[in-house]
């Protein structure tokens, strides 16, 4: 195994590790913090599409975010906010969590079990083509981006229920606060 992978899988289980603390423990709320994390994957989603010109595949991305908003939308009920420390904390539910985190590591696995060499400027046209028309390795990486973009579905409709945790736990810690 060259030593680039090593080091990548070593950030990446690193970046996991970091996750499942924050996870365990909880996020630091606001509103921003919120939805930072669905924004940045939503983005991620398209800018996926922007990369290869394939109307059937920038369909499929929309139809996985729609169906993962729709989903995470049920499963936000699972999340919580509460007050720590006098902060107000939250934490997104386990099992949306878990699906985010199987979809990232599906994704990695892939990028190692079978990389695809950069081409050049010339060869990006073939590339588009081939992934535009998925099959073989290609397929694969369609399969994972998909399910990226369904569990960034799933982070923005999970989303939304913490935001309205959180502004309902700042009203009632406003007026206790008051009174």
């Amino acid at each position: 195994m060259q030593l680039e992978y090593i080091y990548a899988i070593l950030f990446i289980a690193i970046i996991m590790l970091l996750r499942l603390r924050r996870q365990n423990k909880g996020y630091k709320a606001s509103a921003m913090r919120i939805f930072r994390y669905p924004a940045v994957y939503i983005v991620l989603s398209l800018l996926l599409v922007l990369y290869t010109p394939s109307v059937m595949l920038f369909l499929l991305t929309a139809i996985s975010i729609i169906l993962g908003y729709a989903i995470g939308i049920t499963f936000g009920s699972k999340s919580s906010v509460f007050s720590s420390q006098g902060k107000m904390m939250y934490k997104r539910s386990k099992e949306i969590f878990t699906i985010w985190m199987a979809a990232f590591v599906i994704r990695v696995l892939i990028e190692f079990l079978f990389p695809i060499n950069t081409p050049s400027a010339v060869g990006m046209q073939s590339l588009y083509l081939t992934y535009a028309i998925p099959s073989g390795v290609y397929f694969w990486y369609m399969v994972a981006d998909m399910l990226l973009a369904f569990s960034a579905g799933m982070l923005l409709g999970e989303a939304l229920h913490i935001y309205k945790k959180y502004k309902s736990a700042v009203s009632a810690q406003t007026k206790n606060n008051a009174a």
